[in-house]
């Protein structure tokens, strides 16, 4: 939080650099609103890979933060 008024006490002149950040919070907000949710076979196979014990590497943690759009996924069980 105090970066960007320490930036801008520091080089006054560069207030253009400031654009850069906010134009990235602009393309994160723009990914989280336009994000789809994984459809109901995504999941099935999620699932399936994990009962089966063929999973890898961060599979359990990627289903843990599936935060699914779709009211029938949502019903599964993997909602936070």
């Amino acid at each position: 939080m105090l970066a960007p008024l320490i930036g801008f006490a520091l080089y006054p002149k560069a207030n253009w650099l400031f654009a850069f950040v906010l134009v990235g919070i602009a393309l994160i907000v723009l990914n989280v609103l336009t994000a789809k949710g994984p459809t109901p076979q995504e999941l099935a196979d999620r699932v399936e890979r994990l009962l089966s014990g063929s999973s890898q590497g961060y599979d359990v943690d990627d289903y843990e933060r599936l935060n699914p759009k779709d009211p029938q996924v949502r019903q599964f069980g993997c909602t936070r």
